[in-house]
């Protein structure tokens, strides 16, 4: 006979056996979802990590799970640096839309300027604030051939001292502007402008 029961243990094989049910349930309905994870760190000088995005991509689209950036270094760039790479990186995937969530005291006015909008809020949670979804239609043109969005990222990578962006671990070479816009086959993402770029 069948029993339910709390596990106050998390049993990893008994969780992979839950998740692979349901990735097996959807792959029935709706074909193979294509999931691979993003995970980009920002490291200083010292490889220290002082900040990151971790995603995933699946269905077309671009989760991001969690984006950080150090105190100290905010409101230097590196947190849409991290952004747009994560969004060019699920472009190259194929992906073409992007969702997220985030904490009233957090980050919303942020991921506004960069074209999400919110279409769905939970309230007191905690109590007195809020937890907002978003979304973002992903643009292959504007992310590749802007010449502001090239700009910025040019800006974040002038001072290499700072920090290094790290891409999912395997180094990479990078190149901005809309002449040298990534090749499919090489990964290339954006200039670094001294700062190494390189896979998890």
């Amino acid at each position: 006979m069948e029993t339910i029961a709390f596990d106050t243990t998390l049993d990893p094989d008994a969780a992979r056996a839950v998740r692979a049910g349901l990735s097996a349930y959807n792959r029935s309905r709706v074909g193979d979802d294509g999931y691979q994870e993003l995970t980009i760190f920002l490291r200083d000088p010292d490889h220290a990590v002082v900040g990151g995005l971790l995603g995933d991509t699946y269905w077309g689209w671009l989760a991001i799970n969690i984006l950080w950036v150090a105190e100290q270094l905010r409101g230097q760039g590196y947190g849409r640096a991290l952004l747009i790479m994560a969004e060019r990186e699920a472009v190259r995937r194929g992906c073409r839309h992007a969702h997220l969530d985030t904490m009233s005291f957090q980050a919303r006015p942020f991921y506004e300027r960069e074209g999400y909008t919110v279409f769905g809020a939970l309230h007191d949670i905690p109590v007195g604030h809020s937890r907002y979804f978003m979304q973002k239609n992903l643009s292959p043109s504007a992310l590749f051939d802007g010449e502001s969005v090239d700009q910025s990222l040019g800006d974040v990578f002038q001072d290499s001292a700072q920090a290094h962006l790290l891409h999912d671990g395997l180094p990479t070479q990078v190149c901005p502007r809309a002449h040298d816009r990534p090749d499919p086959r090489h990964n290339q993402l954006f200039p670094p402008q001294g700062a190494s770029v390189s896979r998890a």
